[in-house]
C-alpha cells in the first residue's frame, strides 16, 4: 500500500543482484540508487507492494523519506525485508553500524588479487577477513549449526537421563517378578535366555519411546517451519530419514546398555530362594 510509514535500516546494494545471489524476482539492482528501496516478498504480499510503489519512511531520528521500490527480493533470510542505499541513510545515524559490507569487482579483475587487496585494508581497522559469496553463506550455516550442537547436546544428556530411567525400571521389574523368575528358570529357562529376556524388554522400551519422541517431533518440526514459511517467507519442511533412522539404531543399542546390569541380576536369581 503506497504511503504506509515504516522503519527502515540501510546499506549500500548497488549491483546486489549479481553480486550476491538474493534472488530477485521483480526489478533490479544494477540502477539502485537514492531514493530507491527494496522489500521483500513476503513484506511486499503483506503490504501490497510493487516495483514502481512509494513507500514512506520514518527513520530512528523522527525523519522522514518516500522511497520507490525499485527491486523485489527472495532471500530474507539473510537480508531482511527492507533495504535503501546507505546514502538515503547517512543523515540519519549518529554512528556507524555497518554488519556487512559488499565488495563489487570489475569486469575481468581477479577475485583472488582483490580478496587480498580487501584483507589488507580490513586488516587495518580490525575487521574480520573478507569471504567471497560461498564462504559468507557458510558461515551464516555454521552460526546454525552451532545451535544445532548445543541442541545435540542437551539431546545427549537426554539420553543419559533415560538409560537411567530404563536401568531402574527393569531392576524394579525384575525385584517385583522374583518369583516368576524363579519359576521359568525352575522350569527350564537358562540364564543366557533371561538375559535374552530382559534385553528385549529394555530395547521395546527404548524404542517405542524413541517413535513416539520421533513422531511427536516431526509434528511440532512440520507446524513450525509451516509457521515460518507462512511468517518469515522461508524454510522448507524437510523429514531427515537419514537421521532418525540413525536414531532409532542408537535407541536399540541404548536399550541394550540399559538392561546390562539388570539382566545380570535376573540370570543370577537363586532358584529355591525365588519360588520359596
Amino acid at each position: 500500500m503506497d504511503g504506509e510509514t515504516v522503519d527502515v535500516a540501510g546499506t549500500d546494494v548497488a549491483g546486489l543482484g549479481t553480486l550476491f545471489d538474493v534472488g530477485v524476482s521483480a526489478g533490479s539492482f544494477d540502477d539502485f540508487t537514492t531514493g530507491d528501496i527494496a522489500v521483500s516478498e513476503h513484506y511486499a504480499e503483506d503490504h501490497d507492494l510493487g516495483v514502481g510503489s512509494t513507500v514512506a519512511a520514518s527513520w530512528p531520528d523522527g525523519g522522514g523519506t518516500e522511497f520507490t521500490v525499485a527491486a523485489v527480493y527472495t532471500d530474507r533470510m539473510t537480508f531482511g525485508d527492507l533495504i535503501v542505499s546507505s546514502t538515503d541513510l547517512a543523515d540519519h545515524r549518529t554512528q556507524a553500524d555497518d554488519t556487512v559490507v559488499l565488495v563489487d569487482l570489475v569486469a575481468g579483475a581477479d577475485p583472488h588479487a582483490a580478496k587480498a587487496a580487501v584483507a589488507g585494508v580490513t586488516a587495518e581497522f580490525g575487521a574480520p577477513d573478507p569471504l567471497d559469496r560461498a564462504e559468507y553463506k557458510d558461515s551464516i550455516g555454521q552460526e546454525i549449526n552451532s545451535l544445532l550442537y548445543v541442541v545435540y547436546g542437551l539431546l545427549g544428556v537426554a539420553v543419559v537421563i533415560a538409560l537411567m530411567g530404563i536401568a531402574n525400571t527393569l531392576s524394579l521389574s525384575i525385584h517385583e517378578r522374583t518369583r516368576e523368575i524363579g519359576l521359568l528358570r525352575a522350569v527350564g529357562q537358562d540364564r543366557r535366555q533371561v538375559r535374552s529376556t530382559v534385553r528385549w524388554e529394555s530395547v521395546i522400551t527404548s524404542v517405542f519411546g524413541t517413535a513416539g519422541g520421533v513422531g511427536l517431533g516431526t509434528l511440532f518440526g512440520w507446524g513450525l517451519m509451516r509457521a515460518m514459511k507462512a511468517q518469515e517467507g522461508f524454510g522448507e519442511f524437510a523429514l531427515p530419514v537419514g537421521p532418525i533412522a540413525v536414531v532409532m539404531v542408537l535407541a536399540a543399542g541404548a536399550g541394550v546398555v540399559a538392561a546390562i546390569r539388570p539382566a545380570r541380576r535376573a540370570a543370577g536369581t537363586d532358584i529355591l530362594l525365588a519360588i520359596a
